[in-house]
């Protein structure tokens, strides 16, 4: 189906234990109708979708690691999901598509994931959330991606580990995205260093045919 397909093996071989869900939210959201109730009163009918595609994909993900009916997680006060016990995970959407990665806790500490679709994150907003180190590999080519992807996967892996140290320290102890520096490897691999921590996050990601970004950041169980 599209490029969903290429993309989850690709990510599943490099995360290894986790599981990982793509689809678009025109489809996606129908497999979840009126099963749930939305956490918000008053969303627009955008809203409704993405947010029912999202748990879609969490469902999805869920079944893939081997949970027999594990059902859709639930909504915190804060926006983060609420994953069944044992179960650590990510929900991300863009304007088309659904993500969700989800994985034992007893592996990972925490797990993020991120969806962008190509040509969103122009020279401005790099500017603006990027470090000097990023910025300047950027403009040295050593990407080896052309330069509006390259920015794109920059700032989903931010994205990504945003996510991950946010559920890892609960939602505390994380303001921005500048203090997340983003090192892209070769294979689809990166590295995130997060200022004044000692905390590895590792991360990988993916780039479609058509420019869409998907990355993972996590942190292994110690």
């Amino acid at each position: 189906m599209e490029w969903f397909e290429e993309a989850r093996t690709l990510l599943e071989e490099r995360v290894k234990g986790a599981a990982v869900a793509l689809g678009r939210i025109d489809d996606s959201w129908k497999k979840v109708g009126d099963s749930i109730a939305l956490p918000v009163s008053g969303w627009c009918d955008k809203r409704k979708r993405e947010f029912l595609a999202g748990r879609a994909a969490a469902g999805e993900a869920l079944a893939r690691l081997g949970m027999e009916q594990p059902g859709l997680p639930a909504r915190a006060e804060d926006g983060r999901p609420l994953w069944p016990p044992g179960i650590t995970g990510s929900i991300s959407h863009s304007r088309q598509y659904c993500a969700a990665v989800a994985a034992y806790s007893r592996d990972f500490a925490a797990i993020g994931i991120d969806i962008e679709e190509g040509g969103r994150v122009d020279r401005a907003i790099a500017e603006r959330l990027f470090t000097v180190q990023e910025l300047d590999f950027l403009e040295r080519g050593a990407a080896k991606l052309p330069l509006p992807v390259a920015r794109t996967v920059i700032f989903s892996a931010k994205e990504s580990a945003y996510k991950a140290v946010y559920g890892l320290r609960g939602g505390k102890g994380v303001s921005a995205l500048t203090a997340f520096e983003v090192a892209l490897g070769q294979g689809g691999g990166l590295a995130v260093r997060l200022t004044g921590a000692d905390a590895s996050v590792q991360g990988c990601f993916y780039v479609s045919n058509c420019s869409t970004v998907v990355t993972c950041a996590w942190v292994w169980k110690p």
